[in-house]
Protein backbone atom coordinates (compact mmCIF):
# COMPACT_ATOMS: atom_id res chain seq x y z
CA UNK A 1 0.00 0.00 0.00
CA UNK A 2 2.98 2.50 1.10
CA UNK A 3 4.65 1.53 -2.45
CA UNK A 4 1.05 2.36 -3.89
CA UNK A 5 0.98 5.91 -2.44
CA UNK A 6 5.10 6.54 -3.25
CA UNK A 7 4.29 5.29 -6.70
CA UNK A 8 1.04 7.66 -6.91
CA UNK A 9 2.68 11.06 -5.19
CA UNK A 10 5.61 10.27 -7.85
CA UNK A 11 2.97 10.49 -10.59
CA UNK A 12 1.23 13.26 -9.36
CA UNK A 13 4.28 15.60 -9.06
CA UNK A 14 5.74 14.32 -13.01
CA UNK A 15 2.09 15.31 -14.25
CA UNK A 16 2.14 18.78 -12.15
CA UNK A 17 5.42 19.51 -13.35
CA UNK A 18 3.72 18.58 -17.47
CA UNK A 19 0.32 19.82 -17.03
CA UNK A 20 -0.56 23.48 -16.25
CA UNK A 21 -2.91 23.35 -14.31
CA UNK A 22 -3.66 21.18 -11.29
CA UNK A 23 -7.87 19.44 -12.37
CA UNK A 24 -5.58 17.76 -15.32
CA UNK A 25 -3.26 16.09 -13.38
CA UNK A 26 -6.42 15.09 -11.23
CA UNK A 27 -7.98 13.67 -13.57
CA UNK A 28 -5.27 11.69 -15.05
CA UNK A 29 -4.61 10.01 -11.65
CA UNK A 30 -8.28 9.22 -11.04
CA UNK A 31 -7.99 7.22 -14.41
CA UNK A 32 -5.09 5.46 -13.49
CA UNK A 33 -6.67 4.43 -10.29
CA UNK A 34 -9.47 3.32 -11.92
CA UNK A 35 -8.09 0.89 -14.37
CA UNK A 36 -5.77 -0.51 -11.54
CA UNK A 37 -9.03 -1.45 -9.90
CA UNK A 38 -11.08 -2.92 -13.08
CA UNK A 39 -11.31 -6.68 -13.29
CA UNK A 40 -11.63 -8.12 -16.25
CA UNK A 41 -14.12 -11.21 -17.48
CA UNK A 42 -12.11 -14.46 -18.62
CA UNK A 43 -14.56 -16.66 -19.08
CA UNK A 44 -18.64 -17.76 -18.91
CA UNK A 45 -19.34 -20.67 -17.91
CA UNK A 46 -22.10 -23.14 -16.72
CA UNK A 47 -24.32 -22.61 -20.17
CA UNK A 48 -26.62 -25.98 -20.47
CA UNK A 49 -25.10 -28.00 -23.74
CA UNK A 50 -28.49 -29.67 -24.21
CA UNK A 51 -32.10 -29.21 -23.65
CA UNK A 52 -35.38 -30.48 -24.44
CA UNK A 53 -37.49 -29.05 -27.27
CA UNK A 54 -40.84 -27.13 -25.97
CA UNK A 55 -38.88 -26.85 -22.45
CA UNK A 56 -38.40 -23.03 -21.47
CA UNK A 57 -34.78 -22.80 -20.40
CA UNK A 58 -33.51 -19.81 -18.45
CA UNK A 59 -30.12 -18.10 -19.46
CA UNK A 60 -27.75 -17.65 -16.76
CA UNK A 61 -24.19 -18.48 -16.86
CA UNK A 62 -20.89 -17.94 -13.96
CA UNK A 63 -18.69 -15.22 -14.82
CA UNK A 64 -14.78 -16.00 -14.09
CA UNK A 65 -13.30 -14.45 -12.25
CA UNK A 66 -16.30 -14.21 -9.51
CA UNK A 67 -14.88 -10.27 -8.81
CA UNK A 68 -14.93 -9.17 -12.09
CA UNK A 69 -15.65 -5.64 -12.37
CA UNK A 70 -18.78 -6.23 -14.65
CA UNK A 71 -20.71 -9.71 -14.80
CA UNK A 72 -24.37 -8.78 -16.08
CA UNK A 73 -24.58 -11.00 -19.04
CA UNK A 74 -27.68 -9.86 -21.77
CA UNK A 75 -28.78 -12.78 -24.28
CA UNK A 76 -29.29 -13.09 -27.44
CA UNK A 77 -29.98 -15.82 -30.24
CA UNK A 78 -26.99 -15.71 -33.10
CA UNK A 79 -28.95 -19.22 -35.36
CA UNK A 80 -31.98 -21.03 -35.28
CA UNK A 81 -31.17 -23.44 -37.05
CA UNK A 82 -33.98 -26.25 -37.74
CA UNK A 83 -35.16 -25.72 -34.09
CA UNK A 84 -37.60 -22.50 -34.62
CA UNK A 85 -35.77 -20.73 -30.90
CA UNK A 86 -36.51 -17.54 -29.58
CA UNK A 87 -36.20 -15.77 -26.50
CA UNK A 88 -38.18 -13.48 -24.48
CA UNK A 89 -37.45 -11.38 -21.10
CA UNK A 90 -39.74 -11.38 -18.21
CA UNK A 91 -38.48 -9.83 -15.35
CA UNK A 92 -35.18 -8.95 -16.67
CA UNK A 93 -34.72 -12.83 -17.19
CA UNK A 94 -33.75 -14.45 -20.69
CA UNK A 95 -36.18 -17.66 -21.29
CA UNK A 96 -35.07 -19.30 -24.45
CA UNK A 97 -37.20 -21.70 -26.12
CA UNK A 98 -37.35 -24.90 -28.88
CA UNK A 99 -40.38 -25.89 -30.38
CA UNK A 100 -38.43 -28.21 -32.92
CA UNK A 101 -34.88 -30.37 -32.54
CA UNK A 102 -31.94 -29.65 -33.98
CA UNK A 103 -28.71 -26.88 -33.00
CA UNK A 104 -29.06 -23.39 -32.11
CA UNK A 105 -26.59 -20.81 -31.08
CA UNK A 106 -26.97 -18.40 -28.56
CA UNK A 107 -24.48 -15.47 -27.59
CA UNK A 108 -24.15 -13.77 -23.89
CA UNK A 109 -22.30 -10.47 -23.87
CA UNK A 110 -20.98 -8.59 -20.76
CA UNK A 111 -20.73 -4.92 -21.66
CA UNK A 112 -17.45 -3.29 -20.46
CA UNK A 113 -16.21 -6.66 -19.79
CA UNK A 114 -12.89 -6.67 -20.84
CA UNK A 115 -12.33 -2.91 -20.51
CA UNK A 116 -13.90 0.22 -20.46
CA UNK A 117 -15.63 0.52 -23.68
CA UNK A 118 -14.43 -3.09 -24.37
CA UNK A 119 -17.58 -5.89 -24.07
CA UNK A 120 -16.95 -9.74 -23.38
CA UNK A 121 -18.79 -11.63 -26.20
CA UNK A 122 -19.06 -15.44 -26.19
CA UNK A 123 -21.31 -17.66 -28.16
CA UNK A 124 -22.60 -21.38 -26.92
CA UNK A 125 -23.79 -23.86 -29.16
CA UNK A 126 -27.14 -25.96 -27.51
CA UNK A 127 -28.44 -28.92 -29.24
CA UNK A 128 -32.10 -29.64 -29.26
CA UNK A 129 -33.46 -32.73 -28.40
CA UNK A 130 -36.87 -34.06 -29.80
CA UNK A 131 -39.33 -34.75 -26.85
CA UNK A 132 -40.31 -38.01 -28.74
CA UNK A 133 -42.23 -36.93 -31.57
CA UNK A 134 -41.74 -37.56 -35.44
CA UNK A 135 -40.78 -34.83 -37.60
CA UNK A 136 -43.09 -34.88 -40.92
CA UNK A 137 -41.69 -36.38 -43.91
CA UNK A 138 -43.65 -35.33 -47.11
CA UNK A 139 -45.01 -38.30 -49.13
CA UNK A 140 -46.92 -37.13 -52.04
CA UNK A 141 -45.18 -37.81 -55.44
CA UNK A 142 -43.91 -34.46 -56.86
CA UNK A 143 -46.09 -34.49 -59.50
CA UNK A 144 -49.64 -34.24 -58.91
CA UNK A 145 -52.72 -35.23 -60.43
CA UNK A 146 -53.44 -32.75 -63.38
CA UNK A 147 -56.33 -29.93 -63.61
CA UNK A 148 -58.17 -28.30 -66.42
CA UNK A 149 -59.29 -24.83 -66.75
CA UNK A 150 -62.59 -24.04 -65.48
CA UNK A 151 -63.04 -27.43 -63.63
CA UNK A 152 -63.07 -28.05 -59.46
CA UNK A 153 -60.00 -28.86 -58.41
CA UNK A 154 -59.04 -30.72 -54.99
CA UNK A 155 -55.89 -33.08 -53.70
CA UNK A 156 -55.19 -33.70 -50.67
CA UNK A 157 -50.82 -33.96 -49.28
CA UNK A 158 -49.53 -36.46 -47.58
CA UNK A 159 -46.63 -37.05 -44.75
CA UNK A 160 -45.40 -39.40 -42.66
CA UNK A 161 -44.93 -37.76 -38.76
CA UNK A 162 -46.36 -37.28 -35.21
CA UNK A 163 -49.72 -35.49 -35.98
CA UNK A 164 -51.12 -32.40 -35.63
CA UNK A 165 -49.03 -31.87 -38.84
CA UNK A 166 -49.27 -27.91 -40.29
CA UNK A 167 -49.26 -27.32 -43.89
CA UNK A 168 -48.03 -24.21 -45.64
CA UNK A 169 -47.41 -22.52 -49.08
CA UNK A 170 -43.91 -22.12 -49.12
CA UNK A 171 -42.98 -20.42 -52.04
CA UNK A 172 -43.21 -20.90 -56.29
CA UNK A 173 -46.47 -20.72 -57.70
CA UNK A 174 -49.80 -22.41 -57.65
CA UNK A 175 -52.32 -22.16 -60.99
CA UNK A 176 -54.08 -19.56 -60.66
CA UNK A 177 -57.50 -19.79 -58.71
CA UNK A 178 -56.19 -22.68 -56.30
CA UNK A 179 -54.63 -22.09 -52.52
CA UNK A 180 -53.49 -24.34 -49.87
CA UNK A 181 -54.94 -25.07 -46.53
CA UNK A 182 -53.22 -26.34 -43.14
CA UNK A 183 -54.31 -29.34 -43.66
CA UNK A 184 -52.45 -29.81 -46.80
CA UNK A 185 -55.69 -29.28 -49.56
CA UNK A 186 -55.38 -28.22 -52.00
CA UNK A 187 -58.15 -26.61 -53.95
CA UNK A 188 -60.12 -24.10 -55.98
CA UNK A 189 -60.95 -23.73 -60.09
CA UNK A 190 -58.08 -23.05 -62.04
CA UNK A 191 -57.94 -20.40 -64.29
CA UNK A 192 -55.24 -20.64 -66.50
CA UNK A 193 -53.27 -23.52 -68.44
CA UNK A 194 -49.62 -24.81 -67.59
CA UNK A 195 -47.20 -26.39 -65.91
CA UNK A 196 -47.06 -24.97 -61.84
CA UNK A 197 -44.43 -25.67 -59.49
CA UNK A 198 -44.32 -24.74 -55.87
CA UNK A 199 -43.16 -25.49 -52.49
CA UNK A 200 -45.37 -27.15 -49.54
CA UNK A 201 -44.09 -26.89 -46.10
CA UNK A 202 -45.30 -29.82 -43.51
CA UNK A 203 -44.55 -28.94 -39.59
CA UNK A 204 -45.16 -30.61 -36.40
CA UNK A 205 -43.70 -29.98 -32.74
CA UNK A 206 -40.89 -32.56 -33.78
CA UNK A 207 -39.25 -30.35 -36.96
CA UNK A 208 -40.49 -29.90 -40.37
CA UNK A 209 -40.38 -30.52 -44.14
CA UNK A 210 -40.67 -29.02 -47.57
CA UNK A 211 -40.79 -30.53 -51.08
CA UNK A 212 -40.83 -29.08 -54.20
CA UNK A 213 -44.84 -30.01 -56.40
CA UNK A 214 -45.83 -29.73 -59.73
CA UNK A 215 -49.57 -29.33 -61.35
CA UNK A 216 -50.35 -29.16 -64.65
CA UNK A 217 -53.45 -27.72 -66.13
CA UNK A 218 -55.06 -28.31 -68.99
CA UNK A 219 -57.24 -25.74 -71.30
CA UNK A 220 -60.64 -25.96 -70.66
CA UNK A 221 -62.26 -28.93 -72.36
CA UNK A 222 -63.84 -27.98 -76.00
CA UNK A 223 -67.30 -28.00 -76.55
CA UNK A 224 -68.66 -30.03 -79.75
CA UNK A 225 -70.38 -27.28 -81.99
CA UNK A 226 -74.26 -27.52 -82.54
CA UNK A 227 -75.65 -25.72 -85.80
CA UNK A 228 -78.81 -23.28 -84.78
CA UNK A 229 -79.06 -22.15 -88.69
CA UNK A 230 -82.45 -24.04 -89.28
CA UNK A 231 -83.16 -22.26 -92.99
CA UNK A 232 -81.53 -20.43 -95.40
CA UNK A 233 -83.51 -17.44 -97.97
CA UNK A 234 -84.33 -18.11 -101.36
CA UNK A 235 -82.05 -16.61 -104.22
CA UNK A 236 -82.24 -15.33 -107.26
CA UNK A 237 -80.06 -15.69 -111.23
CA UNK A 238 -77.11 -13.65 -111.10
CA UNK A 239 -77.94 -11.91 -108.19
CA UNK A 240 -75.58 -11.71 -105.78
CA UNK A 241 -76.33 -13.77 -102.62
CA UNK A 242 -74.89 -13.90 -99.27
CA UNK A 243 -75.78 -15.95 -95.94
CA UNK A 244 -74.05 -17.13 -92.47
CA UNK A 245 -74.49 -20.34 -90.90
CA UNK A 246 -74.14 -20.12 -87.22
CA UNK A 247 -72.83 -22.90 -84.83
CA UNK A 248 -72.50 -22.64 -80.85
CA UNK A 249 -69.56 -24.75 -79.50
CA UNK A 250 -65.83 -23.87 -78.80
CA UNK A 251 -63.96 -22.39 -81.67
CA UNK A 252 -62.47 -22.60 -84.11
CA UNK A 253 -64.83 -24.49 -86.60
CA UNK A 254 -64.85 -25.39 -89.87
CA UNK A 255 -67.66 -25.79 -92.15
CA UNK A 256 -67.98 -28.07 -94.80
CA UNK A 257 -70.48 -29.93 -97.77
CA UNK A 258 -70.25 -33.47 -96.95
CA UNK A 259 -73.34 -34.37 -98.95
CA UNK A 260 -75.49 -32.86 -101.95
CA UNK A 261 -74.47 -29.48 -103.78
CA UNK A 262 -74.55 -25.45 -103.34
CA UNK A 263 -76.58 -24.02 -106.50
CA UNK A 264 -74.06 -23.30 -108.94
CA UNK A 265 -72.24 -20.23 -108.63
CA UNK A 266 -72.44 -20.01 -104.87
CA UNK A 267 -69.30 -21.05 -102.08
CA UNK A 268 -69.26 -22.07 -98.70
CA UNK A 269 -66.05 -20.72 -96.76
CA UNK A 270 -65.06 -23.23 -94.45
CA UNK A 271 -63.64 -20.56 -91.75
CA UNK A 272 -66.61 -18.51 -90.96
CA UNK A 273 -69.35 -21.03 -92.59
CA UNK A 274 -70.40 -17.90 -95.28
CA UNK A 275 -71.92 -18.85 -98.27
CA UNK A 276 -71.73 -16.15 -101.28
CA UNK A 277 -71.99 -15.91 -104.88
CA UNK A 278 -73.86 -15.22 -107.73
CA UNK A 279 -76.21 -18.38 -108.32
CA UNK A 280 -76.22 -19.49 -112.12
CA UNK A 281 -78.83 -22.12 -112.25
CA UNK A 282 -82.69 -22.16 -111.02
CA UNK A 283 -84.08 -24.79 -108.60
CA UNK A 284 -83.39 -26.49 -105.14
CA UNK A 285 -80.42 -27.31 -104.29
CA UNK A 286 -80.25 -30.06 -101.10
CA UNK A 287 -76.96 -30.44 -99.26
CA UNK A 288 -75.91 -31.32 -96.09
CA UNK A 289 -73.54 -29.08 -93.77
CA UNK A 290 -70.89 -29.97 -91.87
CA UNK A 291 -69.44 -28.04 -88.42
CA UNK A 292 -66.29 -29.48 -86.55
CA UNK A 293 -64.10 -28.65 -84.22
CA UNK A 294 -61.58 -30.39 -81.72
CA UNK A 295 -64.57 -31.71 -79.65
CA UNK A 296 -66.53 -33.14 -82.51
CA UNK A 297 -69.11 -32.11 -85.31
CA UNK A 298 -72.61 -31.35 -85.89
CA UNK A 299 -74.70 -31.89 -89.23
CA UNK A 300 -77.75 -30.12 -90.74
CA UNK A 301 -79.50 -31.05 -93.45
CA UNK A 302 -80.47 -27.65 -95.57
CA UNK A 303 -81.65 -25.67 -99.03
CA UNK A 304 -81.32 -22.97 -101.24
CA UNK A 305 -84.29 -22.15 -103.74
CA UNK A 306 -82.78 -19.95 -106.67
CA UNK A 307 -85.31 -18.04 -108.56
CA UNK A 308 -85.64 -16.23 -112.08
CA UNK A 309 -84.96 -12.66 -111.97
CA UNK A 310 -88.11 -10.88 -110.51
CA UNK A 311 -90.02 -7.36 -110.65
CA UNK A 312 -91.68 -7.62 -107.05
CA UNK A 313 -90.44 -10.29 -105.75
CA UNK A 314 -89.61 -10.56 -101.92
CA UNK A 315 -88.11 -7.20 -102.00
CA UNK A 316 -87.14 -4.28 -104.38
CA UNK A 317 -83.51 -3.52 -104.58
CA UNK A 318 -82.45 -7.72 -104.05
CA UNK A 319 -81.48 -8.35 -107.51
CA UNK A 320 -81.66 -7.36 -111.28
CA UNK A 321 -85.42 -7.82 -111.66
CA UNK A 322 -85.12 -4.06 -109.50
CA UNK A 323 -83.59 -2.43 -112.47
CA UNK A 324 -86.27 -3.90 -115.30
CA UNK A 325 -88.89 -2.94 -112.59
CA UNK A 326 -87.13 0.58 -112.42
CA UNK A 327 -86.63 0.80 -116.50
CA UNK A 328 -90.28 -0.23 -116.89
CA UNK A 329 -91.69 2.23 -115.14
CA UNK A 330 -89.94 5.24 -116.64
CA UNK A 331 -90.90 3.96 -120.01
CA UNK A 332 -94.77 3.88 -119.02
CA UNK A 333 -94.07 7.45 -117.26
CA UNK A 334 -92.81 8.95 -120.75
CA UNK A 335 -95.55 7.26 -122.97
CA UNK A 336 -97.78 8.79 -120.67
CA UNK A 337 -96.37 12.36 -120.70
CA UNK A 338 -96.33 12.19 -124.97
CA UNK A 339 -99.84 10.99 -125.17
CA UNK A 340 -100.34 13.96 -122.72
CA UNK A 341 -98.80 16.32 -124.82
CA UNK A 342 -100.86 15.15 -128.00
CA UNK A 343 -104.08 15.84 -126.66
CA UNK A 344 -103.50 18.97 -125.25
CA UNK A 345 -105.73 21.79 -127.25
CA UNK A 346 -104.05 24.66 -128.58
CA UNK A 347 -104.65 28.02 -126.90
Amino acid sequence: MRKKICLTALFFLAAWLILPDTAGAMNIIREMNQNEDFVKVEDITGVPATITQRDDIILSGTVDPVNATNKTIDWSLVDAGTTRASIRVENKVSILSATASGDLTVRGTITDGLAPDQDFKKDFKITVKSDGGVSPAITTPALLPGGRVAEVYSQTLAATGTTPITWTFAGGSLPNGLSINSNGIISGTPMTAGTFSFTAGASNNAGDDTKVLSITVDPAAAIRPNITTNSLRTGYLESYYSETLYADGTPPITWTIVSGRLPRGLYLYPDNGVISGRPTDTGTSRFTVRAANRAGYHERNLSITVREDYIFGDGCGAGAGYTAAVVLLMGIRAALGERKKRNRKPF
